[in-house]
């Protein structure tokens, strides 16, 4: 091996992931230099994926994250990001998929244990989705996310006393008009009105545009005089 090429080895050794994706992008001698360490290269075209994907790129992401499974079967960021793309693309069912595998070799995932919990609701199984979103709170019990959609599905269910614990806790952890917005529901649901009140207007002191908040309180019933 030539000084060179033994330089050149040395170097590809120490190449980060997020320096790897650059290359990708940019070098055609890093992308070959890149087959000889299929797991980092796999990193990189994952995080070239997700990016594409969070640019609204769904095609581009598809390409980088199918490269990445190519590389490495188990990479976790190509399978995560693989679960997000079909997601937004409305197939559900292909994201548990991908999910599912993550879980299998790690069910402690809180991330993916969370986005089969989307999925499920995308697939309108709540109740699976609740058992999912449960294991989240146990591993991360601050999690607004997973709290908030936790409630979200009990207020679903047609549970609005249960759904007003998480909601109330969600609306603590990310005060958001959103939150506020279904915590008014759950209220309403339970037949306090006041405070259902209360929340819709919290809602639209935060976002004044916010229609659902508006329809909320304009259904909201009326005390008779």
């Amino acid at each position: 091996m030539s000084a060179r090429k033994r330089v050149f080895a040395l170097l590809a050794l120490s190449i980060p992931a997020a320096a790897c994706a650059v290359w990708l992008l940019r070098a055609p001698l890093a992308r070959a230099g890149c087959r000889f360490f299929p797991k980092t290269a796999a990193v990189a075209h994952a995080q070239i994926g997700r990016k594409r994907a969070d640019q609204g790129n769904i095609d581009e992401a598809f390409r980088h994250l199918t490269r990445a499974l190519a590389l490495d079967a188990d990479c976790r960021g190509a399978l995560l990001g693989l679960s997000e793309a079909f997601l937004t693309a409305r197939q559900p069912q292909r994201s548990v998929q991908y999910l599912s595998k993550i879980l299998a070799k790690d069910p402690k995932d809180a991330q993916a244990r969370f986005g089969l919990g989307v999925a499920l609701d995308a697939l309108d199984l709540p109740e699976d989705a609740l058992a999912q979103y449960a294991q989240v709170l146990a591993l991360k019990p601050r999690n607004p996310e997973a709290r908030y959609n936790y409630g979200l599905d009990l207020l679903r269910l047609d549970r609005p006393e249960q759904a007003l614990e998480h909601l109330r806790l969600a609306a603590q952890l990310q005060p958001i008009p959103q939150v506020f917005n279904n915590l008014g529901a759950a209220f309403a649901a339970t037949g306090d009105l006041r405070s259902a009140q209360e929340c819709f207007l919290r809602a639209l002191s935060m976002d004044p545009g916010n229609i659902e908040a508006k329809e909320n309180l304009r259904r909201l019933p009326r005390k008779s005089s």
